[in-house]
């Protein structure tokens, strides 16, 4: 499997975090009495000793690819040949090489059943010591809240430091390579492919442009019979927006308005304010006045003026 150089960086890191995480699991673990995170070194182990096995693997692959690939005449022709003669020889290896390509073209990686074994086991290798990383750090996590010692917290939390990158390379390593490991065809694309319907698109400025025009309340037509006359006997609403009430200077003329074109008492028309409406005397009526029987013999009584009372 031909690793990527920032693959073997990450592989190098994953050794270089065992050196620090081992002293302080090993402390935490003698003065807290708990298994956790100490437990986290044995995937540690783990991922250290495949990332030494990847990296040595790879150096020796590279070596016997440069070893297969040099040309025997590579370091030049022998003693007393032209410079015309060299250049041929040079042209005549750099054909040879080719020809050994085009033949060796996707076996000059290791065997055809390791190329297709070894990064499926990898993949779920990388996935196993993720979630065992994970693991440990979770109950760790739980464990340290309860801890009263301030002191064993923050030794808890250095400790675990190491295998948190652990955990996120190895979730790196899991993902899909950036180029086939049989081939070394790229399988991330380099930009994005062409979408000439998303140039087309409407920009969000002009889209909000848009959206603020058509933000309009609708007016809707009034029906005949809810139309009225103004006082000149136009037809003055005959639109009415949707939710809104009326002006209140337009409801003041309409109630003046009716008030000036109201009829009457008398059934005729009421003439204008500024003229004074003139009424006719009514003529005085008698009025009868009931006597009861007593007061019809009693005397009346005539008020000649102030009775003397002294005599």
């Amino acid at each position: 499997m031909a690793e990527i150089p920032t693959t073997k960086a990450l592989r190098a890191v994953t050794i270089a975090t065992l050196i620090p995480a081992f002293p302080l699991c090993i402390v935490h673990g003698a003065l807290s009495n708990r298994p956790v995170p100490a437990v986290g070194l044995v995937p540690l182990f783990f991922s250290a000793g495949t990332s030494l096995f990847l990296l040595a693997r790879h150096a020796k692959h590279q070596r016997e690819q440069t070893a297969s690939g040099r040309p025997a005449g590579a370091d030049g022709g022998e003693d007393g040949e032209s410079e015309p003669e060299r250049e041929q020889e040079r042209e005549q290896e750099q054909e040879r090489d080719r020809d050994r390509d085009r033949e060796h073209e996707g076996a000059s990686a290791p065997p055809d059943d390791d190329a297709k074994g070894w990064p499926i086991l990898v993949f779920f290798w990388d996935l196993v010591l993720a979630a065992a990383l994970m693991t440990v750090l979770t109950f760790t996590w739980l464990c340290t809240r309860y801890e009263g010692d301030a002191s064993l917290s923050m030794l808890a939390a250095y400790a675990t430091l190491p295998l948190l990158v652990n955990f996120l390379i190895h979730l790196y390593l899991a993902a899909v390579p950036p180029a086939c490991p049989s081939c070394n065809h790229r399988l991330r694309p380099a930009r994005a492919p062409h979408a000439p319907w998303l140039q087309r698109l409407p920009s969000v400025a002009a889209v909000r442009a848009r959206a603020r025009s058509s933000l309009r309340i609708p007016e809707l037509k009034t029906p005949a019979w809810l139309r009225k006359p103004g006082a000149d006997g136009q037809v003055r609403y005959a639109y009415a927006p949707l939710l809104a009430r009326q002006d209140d200077d337009e409801e003041a003329e309409r109630e003046e308005a009716r008030y000036r074109d109201e009829p009457s008492r008398r059934g005729g028309t009421g003439e204008a304010s500024g003229q004074a409406e003139t009424l006719e005397p009514r003529p005085l009526e008698a009025v009868e006045v009931v006597r009861s029987k007593k007061a019809k013999t009693a005397p009346l009584l005539q008020d000649d003026g102030p009775a003397d009372w002294r005599s």
